[in-house]
């Protein structure tokens, strides 16, 4: 067999490895096998070695980073926050939030392709500045935490020797005297992971549990959730779903609408790219990324994907009014009119599209169009905080201080309605 230096590890090629029952490995070995793998791209292999390297030894907090990194990079996120926030609970010396340590994941792990479709791979080689610290500081605690200490650049069969007992074993050997503070902290860590095993009934189960049904019937119950309303759980449903198919285009469409609707932004944003690219022809995932990175006030970006959706679906009002938006951020006051104007034939009576035409018309210089379409909106039902403000303001930039006044009492009794619903 060959060996080659991967990260902070020489291990051998995978492609010659054979596994076996009775060739019971180590968590080290384990966590060797599955970074050479996720070098490689070879993500669920990756997964399976890595979930045994933890069940191993689940007070090694490199494993759990790595898996974690293979989660993200599978687009698996409630797992990878599990796994996420084992590495905190391991290491507390890093002293931040999930959401930080996600961040700088995604921004240092992942190399290659933007998906595991297009060659993405997670390494931890050439790791720098805060990445490096973090890695450092959770390799150090997983050195302590494995039965021998591994020397800087191990081979398989240097430790292959001897293994390290399965988690759960109460037999604690010192070959050599260890310094009581070392002793007191290995003591602690013992009982720590003895009282997780007995309070589960299953020692060896990974720390997720895999859905037991099918991935279209997880799809479906997803559905369901959502049309009552039950955002959450229609989450928790697509998911485990895309788990077990992440080729599901629709699933990603409808996980990216209901993290878009908690202001997830970054997480639905991702999910939206993941369902353009596993249905190209479907327009509505161009429509909600277009709708995604206006919220993100990316008004370039947002235009191009509503044209895209346009292109497949001309007669959406909705695309129309989304593209009348980006065209009026960007200042292009023709296009923004003609694509208000397109909406309202459809649907005399859009709030939004007439008061957006309003402001477009008032920007043109046409003052007497704009004010009378202000006025229209006078008699309108209204119930959004900030299109009363606005209308306030413009209303009043036309001297129209009485129509803005009334404005502003419908907006302080529409205040005082929310404050006592909430």
């Amino acid at each position: 067999m060959q060996s080659k230096q991967v990260g902070m590890h020489v291990v051998q090629d995978t492609d010659e490895f054979t596994l076996s029952p009775e060739e019971p490995r180590t968590a080290l070995e384990w966590f060797e096998i599955c970074y050479a793998l996720a070098a490689k791209g070879e993500m669920r292999e990756a997964q399976d070695a890595l979930t045994t390297a933890v069940q191993k030894e689940p007070d090694y907090p490199l494993a759990w980073l790595l898996l974690s990194s293979v989660l993200l990079a599978g687009g698996m996120e409630t797992n990878a926050e599990k796994a996420g926030k084992m590495v905190l609970n391991l290491c507390p010396d890093l002293k931040m939030t999930w959401p930080r340590l996600r961040g700088i994941i995604r921004t240092n792990a992942f190399k290659g392709g933007s998906s595991l479709r297009t060659g993405r791979r997670v390494t931890f080689d050439n790791p720098s500045g805060q990445w490096a610290s973090i890695i450092a500081k959770v390799k150090e605690v997983s050195q302590r935490s494995l039965r021998e200490i591994p020397s800087p650049e191990p081979s398989l069969s240097d430790t292959s020797a001897e293994s390290p007992k399965l988690a759960g074993s109460t037999d604690i050997e010192e070959k050599e005297p260890a310094h009581d503070e070392e002793s007191h902290d290995r003591i602690k860590r013992q009982e720590s992971r003895l009282t997780r095993h007995e309070a589960s009934d299953k020692v060896d189960e990974p720390f997720w549990t895999e859905a037991k049904d099918s991935p279209e019937q997880l799809f479906s119950q997803a559905r369901t959730h959502i049309k009552r309303g039950e955002y959450k759980m229609g989450e928790r449903a697509l998911i485990n779903s895309l788990s077990l198919d992440p080729e599901n285009g629709e699933a990603w469409l409808h996980l990216g609408i209901l993290l878009l609707k908690r202001d997830s932004l970054q997480e639905a944003r991702d999910a939206l790219e993941n369902a353009v690219r596993k249905s190209p022809k479907e327009p509505h995932a161009y429509l909600q990324m277009a709708i995604l990175l206006q919220r993100m006030k990316k008004w370039s970006e947002a235009r191009d994907y509503a044209e895209r959706a346009r292109k497949l679906d001309p007669k959406n009002s909705e695309t129309s009014f989304r593209l009348g938006i980006c065209d009026f951020e960007l200042r292009s006051y023709k296009e923004a009119a003609q694509n208000f104007l397109r909406v309202l034939r459809d649907n005399p009576n859009h709030v939004e599209a007439l008061f957006y035409l309003a402001r477009t018309m008032q920007r043109r210089g046409n003052v007497r169009h704009a004010f009378n379409i202000y006025h229209k909106l006078l008699s309108m039902d209204i119930d959004s905080v900030e299109m009363l403000t606005q209308l306030s303001q413009e209303l009043f930039r036309l001297g129209k201080k009485r129509e803005a006044a009334q404005v502003r009492r419908r907006l302080a009794r529409l205040r005082a309605a929310q404050r006592s619903d909430g």
